[in-house]
């Protein structure tokens, strides 16, 4: 016949003393994540600061061998941040 787990009442009795459970409270020990920021806005609409950052973007491309390379610089930093 296949051996059973003992019940508590064996594991009390082989024991000899009883085994009280133990108490977790139902409260966070640690902050939870506060998330994302959220996104800086400006009185600017989208499309001004696009036109604002262009001659910069343009910069950084030519110093990097072209917008591919800055596109692949870009799409490792994404993976990085995930």
């Amino acid at each position: 016949m296949a051996r059973q787990a003992p019940t508590p009442a064996q594991t009390r009795a082989a024991h000899g003393h009883r085994v009280e459970p133990l108490a977790v409270p139902d409260i966070a020990t640690q902050p939870h994540p506060a998330g994302e920021p959220a996104p800086h806005t400006t009185a600017e609409p989208p499309d001004q600061r696009l036109e604002d950052l262009l001659p910069e973007v343009k910069a950084l491309a030519q110093k990097l061998g072209g917008y591919k390379k800055l596109s692949e610089i870009a799409e490792q930093l994404d993976h990085m941040a995930e």
